[in-house]
């Protein structure tokens, strides 16, 4: 019986004493643009993302581009961002049109697949702080989703996974023709900041990645999407509902998870992810939040007032 695909492929990268071939043994996604294989080497296991670029037209080409650029840059050793798959090396094949991206193999679930006895606090922290790191490197993800969430339970770290409409502006450089691309999973996609136009594509970015995370983090939360999707036959009907603030209200039994939350699905774009909201993600980056986010609220071991301020934000 032959082999599906690209099982039992072998692969070359590297330059010199550390040039290896792998071979690709099991498929394990796929995306809009390719899929993604797991391959072996010895003991070392690596993640390759296949895409035929040869039919590709110009807008995806720059698109693939870039998102090889992105990854070579955030994730090497000396500037890695915690919970972005490494990058180690692309593989051309012009003979079949193909690009062989080979990645870090990250073990794991997607948040789609999660069940009900993970860390979710874990989780929700590990994204949180991939994303603070991300937008601080000046790149937007644009397609944040469950599915691009893998989690590893034995690091207890989350990956944000696929790269491939990330756009990177860094200050004082020309704003790259790709930031304009409308790209995105509809459901998780902030339509109503994407077309105010007044306002310069570099300052929407990070507004409807913390959009994207908002609509994760409710789903992975609560069971369900943050609207009514009964209603919803395209993406003029997000935008109204989004527009018209149609939202549902986080209401979990983690009242700080449900402030999160919320204001990560303000209608108010640049109040995601700003002072305030800043503040109680640096709670969730320390031990004491799991005393805060214990069943009795307030038994923790934050500073006093620091604790009087939490309580205050909660109960009003």
């Amino acid at each position: 019986m032959p082999k599906p695909g690209l099982i039992g492929k072998s692969i070359s990268f590297g330059i010199g004493k550390n040039r290896q071939t792998i071979s690709i043994v099991e498929k394990i996604a796929k995306g809009c643009f390719g899929s993604v294989w797991k391959a072996c080497h010895k003991d070392q296991t690596y993640a390759v993302k296949v895409v035929g670029y040869a039919k590709m037209d110009e807008r995806d080409k720059k698109l693939l581009a870039n998102e090889v650029n992105c990854l070579r840059e955030i994730t090497q050793p000396a500037s890695g961002i915690p919970g972005i798959p490494r990058y180690y090396d692309r593989y051309i094949d012009n003979d079949n049109g193909k690009l062989y991206i080979i990645m870090q193999y990250i073990p794991g679930k997607t948040l789609k697949e999660l069940g009900d006895d993970v860390d979710k606090l874990a989780v929700t922290r590990s994204l949180l702080q991939i994303v603070k790191k991300l937008h601080k490197a000046h790149i937007a993800h644009r397609d944040i989703k469950p599915s691009n969430i893998i989690w590893c339970a034995e690091e207890q770290q989350a990956y944000l996974v696929d790269f491939g409409f990330a756009c990177q502006i860094k200050p004082n450089e020309p704003i790259p023709d790709i930031a304009e691309f409308p790209v995105g999973t509809p459901y998780y996609t902030d339509y109503v900041t994407r077309k105010l136009d007044k306002i310069r594509i570099e300052k929407r970015l990070k507004p409807m990645d913390m959009w994207s995370v908002g609509v994760t983090l409710y789903e992975f939360w609560v069971g369900k999407l943050p609207f009514n999707t009964a209603c919803i036959d395209s993406a003029d009907d997000i935008f109204t509902i989004q527009k018209r603030n149609k939202i549902y209200t986080a209401r979990t039994k983690n009242k700080i998870i449900n402030a999160i939350i919320n204001e990560l699905l303000s209608n108010n774009a640049f109040c995601r992810g700003k002072a305030r909201q800043m503040s109680y993600w640096s709670y969730l980056e320390t031990s004491d939040i799991l005393d805060v986010l214990s069943e009795d609220l307030f038994v923790c071991k934050l500073p006093p007032e620091q604790l009087e301020k939490l309580i205050k934000y909660v109960k009003r």
